[in-house]
């Protein structure tokens, strides 16, 4: 695993930059709203939420957290008081503590969980296979390396996939057959997908494995996205 100081540079506005993939994580300007729009609403969840039990979310590319702390700020404010989300992200290349720091400062105060967070995340070594981390009523389970492998060993179910993992021209690895064949093993009934690409291969790849999808409104100038629902037989 490359160091995790070799992995980020930063664009003049503070914009977090992968020098692995050639791309930015979010815009620094809009990066917030972005997610909210693309994984947050496209999987509907703010309305799920509110009558959830326990409820599973996987994500394709965890990055700087920020698709974890929206979730978990909707989580808190919204799931009935008993329930509990597990979140199991994958990253390839994690962030240090003081790069998700500068990342997601400006929205710090947007999200209640910040420095649970940033307290939990900072025990993260880069030899770690596995990371996890307990906040309130939300348990997040972080696996550490490439995900067309480690995602074989995983058994849980999925309500909603993050399909977050840069744009597949970038990082080819992170759509793969492989791994979209895996979906339907661990999506439930009725589980759903959101993504910003609005690739048509993909739309037809995961409506092979299962899914219904639909190309939906892209967030501000970005025309349009991919979401979809799992039918199980």
């Amino acid at each position: 695993m490359r160091d995790i100081q070799d992995i980020i540079t930063w664009q003049e506005d503070g914009t977090p930059f992968s020098e692995v993939f050639s791309d930015i994580y979010f815009s620094k300007a809009q990066g917030f709203d972005e997610k909210s729009h693309v994984f947050i609403n496209g999987n509907n969840l703010p309305e799920r939420f509110k009558t959830a039990g326990n409820f599973t979310i996987i994500e394709a590319g965890f990055g700087t957290g920020l698709n974890f702390l929206l979730t978990l700020k909707h989580w808190q404010e919204l799931a009935p008081k008993d329930a509990v989300l597990k979140y199991i992200g994958f990253e390839q290349y994690p962030m240090s503590q003081i790069q998700i720091i500068k990342s997601l400062e400006k929205w710090r105060g947007e999200l209640p969980q910040f420095d649970q967070f940033i307290e939990c995340y900072s025990t993260l070594k880069v030899a770690d296979k596995v990371f996890n981390c307990n906040i309130n009523n939300c348990s997040l389970r972080l696996h550490l390396g490439d995900i067309n492998s480690s995602i074989l060993l995983l058994n849980d179910q999925a309500d909603a996939w993050f399909l977050d993992g840069f744009s597949p021209a970038k990082n080819p690895q992170m759509w793969s057959d492989k791994l979209l064949a895996q979906m339907p093993r661990l999506t439930k009934a009725g589980g759903s997908f959101a993504t910003y690409s609005a690739a048509g291969w993909l739309r037809e790849k995961l409506r092979q494995q299962g899914f219904l999808v639909q190309k939906a409104k892209g967030f501000a100038n970005k025309k349009a996205m991919n979401k979809g629902v799992f039918q199980s037989e």
